[in-house]
């Protein structure tokens, strides 16, 4: 009998292994487009949220300092959108109005399976109100929360980013910085590259980017889901470069390297993140400084949070120092 059930387990383990080895990359190699569910995880919602996003006080948010409302892409899809403010407004228009108040101006891009209403999102949202007296601004790209569509490649992340500069933008604001968080980072630094590319860079004064990585090839090498594949002859070519084929390559440090203009960047990244590495991080930094030839203005200021604190990918919002270190930011840019 207890031959029997080692048997069993044998064979379980067998199926297993096949299964972990031969069948999963058997099915990305073959259909490479799963890679891009599995980047944006867009279809996953942890924790799940209400889906009503006018539902302030179900996010801890005040009702009379909160906007909910909707921009549309370039292929109509109804982006979901909301304004924070540390005073009451009214209507649509008070809100607007703030924006041109002389206070920074704050557009927040999120990583992947959440959206704007995250825990660790909204306890960010209200220490920047508190600690740096900025407006905020926060989207969901398409299919994340109640946006509508669903995203296939990077260029459609950028996209849909592009929408609330573009709207902000036109609204007459001038001063602009730029939060990212993990896969947000590398739709913040694409979307530096194609401003400056098209000459619409001036209005960015800084980029904030928290648990970056350098490039999203790295990131998939780096990344706790790839430990059981990085020694196998096939994790390149499959995982690595199918990632490439699916349109994604979020090259961060390149895109940032090449902009007409070194926009000052903050780097804030945990020595316990465990989903983005530190390394990458600091390999960002190291790239975008030696690039940069290390002038003050343009050099990168990179905040390093101890790993016996807890942070780890989504906690720096806990960190006293993220708001020091971005309103110095905001201080050294003020006449820029």
């Amino acid at each position: 009998q207890n031959m029997a059930f080692i048997g069993r387990c044998f064979n379980f383990l067998i199926w297993f292994l096949v299964s972990i080895y031969v069948i999963v990359p058997l099915i990305v190699y073959l259909y490479p487009g799963i890679l891009t569910s599995v980047v944006f995880f867009n279809l996953y919602y942890c924790p799940h949220f209400s889906r009503n996003f006018s539902d302030f006080k179900h996010y801890g948010l005040s009702p009379n300092s909160t906007r909910n409302f909707y921009l549309a892409n370039s292929l109509g899809h109804k982006l979901g959108v909301w304004q924070l403010e540390s005073e009451p407004c009214s209507t649509q228009t008070e809100f607007e109005a703030k924006l041109l108040d002389g206070r920074p101006v704050l557009l927040y891009y999120h990583g992947n399976a959440l959206n704007r209403g995250g825990h660790h999102m909204v306890d960010l949202y209200k220490r920047l109100l508190k600690e740096n007296d900025v407006h905020i601004l926060a989207l969901d790209y398409r299919g994340y929360g109640d946006s509508e569509g669903l995203l296939e490649t990077e260029i459609d992340a950028v996209d849909d980013a592009e929408v609330l500069f573009n709207y902000v933008t036109k609204s007459g604001v001038k001063r602009l910085y730029l939060w990212g968080h993990s896969l947000g980072t590398g739709v913040v630094s694409h979307l530096a590259k194609r401003l400056s590319d098209s000459g619409r860079l001036n209005p960015i004064a800084g980029l904030v980017l928290e648990s970056p990585f350098n490039n999203i090839r790295d990131g998939v090498r780096m990344h706790h889901f790839s430990l059981p594949y990085r020694l196998l002859p096939y994790f390149e070519p499959v995982f690595v470069d199918g990632v490439g084929k699916c349109g994604i390559r979020f090259d961060s440090d390149r895109n940032l390297a090449r902009l007409s203009s070194p926009v000052p960047v903050l780097i804030i990244h945990a020595q316990d993140d465990r989903v983005v590495p530190i390394e990458l991080g600091r390999q960002l930094r190291d790239y975008l400084n030696t690039a940069r030839g290390g002038a003050d203005i343009s050099a990168v200021r990179f905040l390093e949070l101890p790993a016996n604190k807890g942070y780890k990918h989504t906690r720096a919002v806990d960190a006293p120092e993220v708001y020091v270190e971005f309103q110095r930011l905001i201080e050294t840019t003020r006449g820029l």
